[in-house]
């Protein structure tokens, strides 16, 4: 028999409280390095791995049947602020952790978070039967002096997260935010301070299986559609804001929700969706890219044309002063093997004063950015922008080419 052995298993079974403590201290020393290596590392990861999600966008557009001379929808301007550096570079949404405790990889908008507020309210006004003017701060005064408003409004992000928690066989969501709803009144002093202010803040969670990069976009932008909503339906209630028009109408430009001279392919949505790298990402709709598009051809404006996206629906624009920028889409090709993307707009810039219509005919191809989540919608919207930027300027931007006639 080997005493030696059983005195040491014996000397273990009556250490004291202090020895076992001491024996506790050693063995956490030895691991020491291992706790270090998941506190350092697996949070340099988390940055290092960032997933870009599906980005959610307003498709809403009211039925063309239900547009009359005597129906027009009211309009409301979405204030839009300038993207700023410090803005894209706290465009992170929030993490994903392994194990329930261990940051794996972070997680973001490509177009930023405040892209995402906008396309949700732009949905629920446009659902709620208004017209949605998205509008700089800067031409604000102009769109006042151009159309009648049902109300102006600016919803801003104090902060907006997103985590997931990996549990056994399902996952933990969560959102928390805090914003701030801006509503305006033309008739205050200063037409660019706020008359009411509301805050909101959020704070909800759910579990559900296998909830990733999609399931976690579909929850955000449903939690903010639900906190929104009440808040936003105000404006029915109150007060149209009173028209006042200025001495140089038709100085300001609106620009239409594009037509389709055809039915775009579901392939084609299907694609431009599976770009952010989620093959459970349904596909965008016609009237999501549309959207898109329109984002694309505002984007392309000069900065010193004083103008607004109309979002919800199309015209008539009856009694305002303004031009109104129509485009219909004759043609959008996708070349996967290239990486090539093909526009084709037709386009007619009218105005209020019965002055002859400038029509013409553009097309641009743009290439699929690898580098960016959900690259296929960036090439859409740059095609777009390429357009409206050669109508409107002596340039011809990168592979756009424009016809332009009376």
């Amino acid at each position: 028999m080997d005493w030696t052995k059983q005195n040491t298993q014996l000397h273990l079974f009556i250490m004291t409280p202090k020895d076992k403590q001491a024996a506790f201290l050693i063995f956490l020393n030895k691991i020491k390095p291992l706790r270090l290596a998941i506190a350092l590392i697996f949070p340099l990861m988390s940055s290092c791995i960032s997933h870009g999600l599906p980005e959610p966008v307003s498709g809403y557009v009211l039925s063309d049947s239900r547009l009359t001379k005597v129906f027009i929808p009211d309009t409301v301007a979405l204030l839009k602020n300038e993207a700023s550096t410090q803005a894209l570079e706290n465009s992170k949404l929030g993490s994903q952790y392994l194990f329930g405790f261990i940051p794996l990889t972070s997680t973001y908008f490509e177009h930023g978070k405040q892209q995402l507020i906008d396309e949700v309210v732009i949905d629920l006004l446009a659902k709620d039967g208004f017209r949605v003017a998205e509008v700089q701060k800067r031409d604000l005064t102009k769109l006042k002096s151009s159309i009648p408003l049902q109300g102006i409004v600016e919803v801003k992000i104090d902060s907006l997260r997103a985590n997931a928690w990996d549990l056994l066989l399902t996952r933990k969501l969560s959102v928390s935010a805090e914003l701030i709803v801006n509503f305006y009144n033309q008739h205050s002093a200063d037409a660019l301070r706020p008359s009411f202010s509301e805050k909101v803040e959020i704070s909800e969670y759910s579990i559900l299986p296998q909830a990733q990069g999609p399931r976690i976009s579909a929850f955000v932008e449903k939690t903010l559609k639900n906190k929104l909503e009440p808040l936003l339906q105000q404006i029915r209630k109150r007060p149209k804001l009173r028209h006042q028009s200025l001495q140089e109408p038709g100085k300001f430009l609106a620009v239409d929700m594009p037509r389709a001279e055809f039915d775009i392919s579901e392939i084609n949505g299907k694609i431009i969706a599976d770009s952010y790298g989620f093959k459970t990402w349904p596909g965008y709709s016609q009237g999501q890219l549309l959207r898109m598009i329109q984002r694309g051809v505002h984007q392309g404006i000069p900065s010193d044309t004083k103008s607004a996206s109309f979002a919800g629906s199309r015209g008539p624009y009856p009694d305002v002063d303004m031009k109104i920028l129509k485009t219909n889409v004759n043609r959008l090709e996708l070349n996967q093997r290239e990486s090539k993307l093909s526009l084709e707009l037709n386009w007619n810039l009218v105005s209020n004063n019965r002055t002859t219509p400038i029509s013409g005919k553009c097309t641009s191809s743009s290439y699929l950015d690898k580098n960016l989540d959900g690259g296929w919608v960036f090439a859409l919207e740059k095609a777009a922008a390429n357009i409206s930027n050669t109508m409107f300027s002596r340039i011809s931007a990168p592979e756009t080419v424009c016809e332009k006639r009376r």
